[in-house]
């Protein structure tokens, strides 16, 4: 039984989550030269380790992706595909509860890894509470996601009571808000982590340059990297756009305003990263206008690059790679304003090509 759920929960849920992994470990590992990347992990592992707040941090984060992968289990025992698991209630429970309890382990086997050497780090530098959290944090939460899979899957005949009725307020929603009103209800998960991972980079490149006073290319290198990590966002809203792409198209608004509306989309997604970034600029007004720009050419060139590479992930990871480089050898080389325009550009370019792309198929 538990070959048999390696094979289809296992790896459904890597196969569907390889891109982030790989995205998530380059961000963090690969930045970091060969030679200092072992003084890297340990001053990263004892800072967490030493901090509070950072643990706190890490604990969150694991905490929204075991949910994520409990979410994502439930979703494919909904499936009527997968209606064969049912079976597996007839076998005894407590082999029903280790066979979960191993699939969660492996799926949660990227962060057991991270979580070992916090441990392990932890208790050479004499962190013992920090290691012991670490480790309780594992036993339980991989414990509750086993038992509570065991539920659904051997009392699902039980049906659920709710005690509480809140009342729904209709609204009216235009149509441009669609896909923001999805990823809130379809993939709150992972807008909450999108946010999380984004908020963390800004704030580490921005600790790792402290040094360096206040210059305002600190804060553009942070903001580009928060940009960049919110390029799952803008696949899951393409995907959303593309589903309902015929009734868009119907819809009686012309070019300019779909690219107005896009551009107030990015900026919705990235309001929060621009406010503190306009706030460690003293909310200068220039400085302000120079972040909008940078975060909407790199949004608009993830939404180009999504539909040049026709949504395929490999390829869509390499853009993203290239953007990354081209974009620290901008601002470094204080180049940022003219690469920003170029990017923003190119985007508005291949929007309008598109635009009169769909127009013709249409009229066709």
């Amino acid at each position: 039984m538990l070959k048999l759920w390696l094979k289809t929960f296992g790896r459904e849920f890597f196969a569907q989550h390889a891109g982030l992994f790989l995205f998530v470990f380059y961000i963090i590992f690969g930045a970091v030269p060969p030679d200092h990347l072992k003084n890297y992990l340990i001053a990263l592992c004892m800072t967490i380790n030493s901090s509070p707040i950072a643990m706190g941090i890490l604990i969150l984060i694991n905490l929204v992706f075991s949910i994520k992968c409990l979410f994502f289990v439930q979703k494919q025992l909904n499936d009527p595909t997968y209606h064969f698991v049912k079976i597996s209630s007839a076998a005894i429970k407590s082999k029903q509860l280790q066979n979960w309890l191993l699939l969660y382990l492996f799926i949660h086997s990227p962060l057991i890894v991270i979580n070992l050497m916090l441990m392990v780090s932890g208790l050479y530098g004499h962190f013992y509470v920090s290691a012991a959290i670490l480790a309780g944090y594992m036993i339980i939460i991989s414990g509750s996601l086993a038992y509570f899979t065991f539920r659904s899957v051997n009392y699902a005949f039980k049906p659920a009571i709710r005690l509480l009725n809140f009342p729904k307020i209709s609204l009216k929603k235009p149509y441009w808000t669609w896909p923001l009103y999805a990823m809130l209800k379809e993939q709150t998960l992972s807008l909450i982590v999108c946010k999380i991972l984004s908020f963390i980079l800004f704030k580490a490149i921005i600790w790792m340059f402290t040094t360096n006073g206040n210059d305002v290319r600190i804060y553009l290198l942070g903001l580009m990297a928060a940009a960049i990590s919110h390029c799952i966002l803008i696949s899951t809203a393409l995907k959303f756009e593309k589903s309902y792409m015929n009734f868009v198209n119907s819809l009686p608004v012309n070019n300019w305003h779909k690219l107005f509306f896009t551009w107030v989309t990015i900026l919705i997604l990235m309001a929060p990263e621009l406010f503190f970034y306009s706030s460690l600029n003293g909310f200068s007004i220039l400085n302000t206008l120079k972040g909008i720009v940078l975060c909407s050419g790199i949004l608009l060139y993830l939404r180009m690059s999504l539909y040049f590479v026709k949504e395929d992930m490999e390829k869509y990871l390499r853009h993203i790679f290239i953007l990354l480089i081209l974009s620290i050898m901008a601002i470094i080389a204080n180049l940022y304003l003219p690469f920003s325009l170029l990017l923003t550009a190119s985007g508005v370019i291949y929007h309008h090509y598109l635009y009169q792309k769909n127009n013709f198929n249409t009229d066709q």
